[in-house]
């Protein structure tokens, strides 16, 4: 069962980013969507909070302030569904992350 999105303004929990990279696929799918959809991920309050916590598990892999019970999580996906899930949000301001970047942490 997906966990509520936090409040907005309140850290973003391991359990919600769990949530999350468990459904990663689906996240993907409608966040990378193009057409009659594309609007979705600007105007719906989940999709912007989503968005919002993969850019929070972004910098902090970035940042290397994961902890070390959530990048045991996070290693457990392959590097190619990693990389696809927090390509969501490159912003091309920041640098992609690449598939490699996650076995060197």
């Amino acid at each position: 069962m997906q966990e509520s999105a936090p409040p907005e303004g309140a850290e973003i929990s391991d359990d919600f980013h769990r949530s999350l990279l468990d459904s990663s696929k689906f996240w993907v799918s409608l966040l990378t969507a193009t057409g009659e959809v594309a609007h979705i991920k600007q105007k719906h309050l989940y999709s912007v909070r989503v968005i919002k916590a993969i850019k929070d598990l972004a910098e902090k892999l970035r940042s290397q302030r994961i902890s070390l019970e959530m990048l045991e999580y996070v290693l457990d996906h392959t590097d190619k569904d990693l990389a696809e899930y927090l390509a969501i949000v490159n912003d091309r301001q920041s640098p992609p992350i690449d598939p490699s970047t996650f076995r060197g942490l």
